[in-house]
């Protein structure tokens, strides 16, 4: 099963921004913008795909709404801790551990040149374009409510007059040129997601597998446990737990990555649901941002049904193994002795009589998975305490 990256990565960035509505569709303009000025900089076509690809998660690394909107101001502190954090939750990905260093650098400023170093070392060029269309994004969305092209000359002096000092100058230049074509102030003024998803030309190696996948999901199910109250290894706990007891149940091994995901993903509404009074109380809203991904339907359809009072005969395997599986991380934490985890097993209705027996049979096996995840998170945490000090 292939899944389309540009797709997965812009709705992602969407969910992410709809912790505000101030941050509508922020990280998909960025992305717009930076990859027109990264074409128009002469970047090859792999270095527009990193810039694409790092623009829509450059403020990943916000996990609290007061960080995410910190840099909205446009004369912002080039010290973010939400660029070095970003790039550090980046790094935890695979695929995406390419883009960890154009992330943590994208609020560094070209400083008459001396940006183009930061404590010896070297910052890509892709850090700088996406630092100047960010900042394209956040003063245009000043105006935004007035009339956009009416003002577009007042904008373009504002910055331009950051070159050398903000901004590199060939990518100034390059800025003149997009801001010389009518089509660009035309976006701009657009509110429509897929528009700018449309207006970004295809490009190589945009395909990943379902596994490439499962990895972005425990990227975000740590951003998803920032925003809600159960912990940080909370929703890496139940990804691991369904899984694992998908497999056990010889379930596909598709079948069984996607039971992963869902279980990595069960609380992604408590995003939305944070301070964007719109999607308040409708989960669907949610779970339409992602429909364009492939395979998603599934993993959102026992996302929302594991939430029911049904009981086990009435629910489909999955959602069965789901559900178990968010009961199980919140028991966990508070046993010690396999026989008191097996005792309260037994105990209650969320958890399937069939699997009931499968969990006891593999209790050493599942406190060994908390355990491991809980390891893992901490040392995530750590690794973001000590930037944050920094």
């Amino acid at each position: 099963m292939n899944i389309n990256l540009i797709e997965s990565l812009a709705c992602i960035s969407k969910i992410i921004d709809m912790i505000n509505p101030r941050l509508n569709l922020h990280h998909v303009r960025t992305a717009f913008i930076a990859w027109h000025l990264a074409r128009e900089s002469h970047f090859t076509l792999a270095q527009c795909r990193k810039t694409l690809l790092a623009a829509l998660l450059h403020d990943i690394g916000g996990l609290d709404e007061e960080s995410r909107l910190q840099p909205l101001s446009y004369y912002d502190n080039e010290l973010n801790d939400h660029a070095a954090i970003g790039g550090e939750l980046l790094a935890s990905v695979p695929l995406l551990n390419p883009l960890q260093q154009i992330v943590r650098y994208h609020h560094i400023r070209w400083d008459e040149g001396k940006g183009e170093t930061v404590n010896g070392k070297r910052v890509p060029k892709e850090s700088h374009i996406i630092y100047l269309a960010d900042r394209i994004d956040v003063l245009i969305a000043r105006y935004r409510a007035e009339d956009l092209l009416a003002e577009r000359d007042a904008i373009t002096d504002i910055i331009v007059q950051g070159e050398h000092s903000l901004y590199k100058p060939e990518y100034i230049n390059a800025f003149r040129k997009i801001a010389s074509c009518e089509h660009f102030w035309l976006m701009m003024t657009s509110t429509d997601f897929d528009e700018y998803i449309n207006e970004i030309p295809r490009i190589h190696n945009d395909s990943i597998s379902l596994h490439n996948f499962r990895d972005i999901a425990g990227m975000l199910a740590f951003i998803i446990d920032g925003f809600s109250q159960h912990g940080v290894q909370h929703s890496l706990v139940i990804g691991r737990i369904s899984g694992y007891l998908a497999q056990e149940m010889g379930i596909a091994p598709v079948q069984c990555l996607k039971i992963e995901i869902a279980g990595l993903l069960h609380n992604l509404t408590s995003l939305a649901l944070c301070s964007a009074p719109a999607h308040t109380g409708d989960e669907n809203v949610v779970w339409e941002v992602l429909s364009p991904i492939e395979a998603i339907s599934d993993i959102a359809c026992w996302c929302k049904r594991q939430k029911n009072e049904e009981g086990a005969s009435a629910n489909l395997p999955e959602v069965n193994i789901l559900k178990a599986s968010i009961y199980l991380a919140s028991l966990l934490p508070e046993v010690t002795l396999l026989t008191e985890f097996n005792a309260r097993v037994g105990e209650t209705a969320e958890i399937a009589p069939e699997l009931a027996d499968l969990i006891r049979q593999h209790s050493a096996r599942l406190l060994q998975i908390f355990h491991e995840s809980v390891r893992e998170r901490l040392v995530l945490v750590q690794h973001i305490n000590q930037l944050s000090r920094h």
